[in-house]
């Protein structure tokens, strides 16, 4: 479901869109969920969702790193530059 999120993406998409339903799903496999308890205490459950995404992640880097031939350290400090707005290479 992560990688339909991917795929649907569109930045210039208004909400509600083929990202949105990706990402629904996630809510209807179990990887996130949400209960509320009689103090109305909001209970919001991910580690499935952040389990998976490490899964995922940790296969995306080692494939870029060999793709690259870097270190898979880089990657993750070329990943953490573009999330500060610090990196030189963009998304185009």
């Amino acid at each position: 479901m992560l990688l339909d999120g991917v795929v649907a993406f569109d930045p210039g998409a208004e909400s509600g869109g083929a990202t949105d339903l990706a990402l629904q799903r996630l809510m209807e496999v179990g990887a996130v969920s949400a209960t509320m308890d009689d103090a109305d205490h909001l209970d919001l459950d991910a580690e499935p969702l952040l389990g998976g995404t490490l899964v995922l992640l940790s296969f995306l880097v080692r494939q870029l790193s060999l793709y690259a031939e870097v270190d898979p350290l880089e990657v993750v400090a070329e990943a953490r530059r573009f999330i500060d707005g610090e990196s030189t290479i963009g998304l185009e």
